[in-house]
C-alpha cells in the first residue's frame, strides 16, 4: 500500500515535510483513542503489532495481533502483552461510586439533558 504522505514531500514554513506510514513506526510510539459511548469509557491503544481495546465498565480487556488478524475479529488471550499496555493508558478517573443527588440537582442535570 503506498503511503500518501511519504509520496508527497512539501514545503511547510520552509521546512521540507515528508511523511511516514502509521505501521511503520517504531516500537516506542503508542497511539491512544478514548470515548464514551453507551455509558461507559473506552479506550484503544496501538502498539507495534499489537491493539488493546478496554472499557472498565464494560469488563472488556481485548488484545488483537493486528500482523495476524487485522480485521480484529478474534481477541487472543495474552496477560502479559495486556498487562503491559495498560502500563500506557491514563489513570482512571473517579471511583465508580454511585452517588445520590438531591431533586434540585436532578432538576439542573435535566435542563442540561443529562438525565
Amino acid at each position: 500500500m503506498e503511503k500518501m504522505a511519504a509520496f508527497f514531500v512539501f514545503e511547510f514554513q520552509n521546512k521540507t515535510v515528508s511523511g511516514r506510514g502509521l505501521f511503520d513506526d517504531p516500537p516506542e510510539r503508542v497511539i491512544l483513542a478514548e470515548d464514551v459511548a453507551f455509558g461507559y469509557e473506552k479506550k484503544a491503544l496501538l502498539k507495534g503489532r499489537y491493539k488493546l481495546y478496554f472499557s472498565r465498565g464494560d469488563s472488556i480487556s481485548w488484545v488483537f495481533d493486528l500482523s495476524q488478524d487485522a480485521a480484529e475479529k478474534n481477541p487472543l488471550t495474552l496477560p502479559e502483552v495486556a498487562d503491559e499496555l495498560m502500563r500506557y493508558l491514563p489513570p482512571v478517573r473517579g471511583n465508580g461510586l454511585q452517588i445520590s443527588v438531591d431533586e434540585e440537582i436532578r432538576e439542573r442535570l435535566r435542563d442540561l439533558g443529562y438525565l
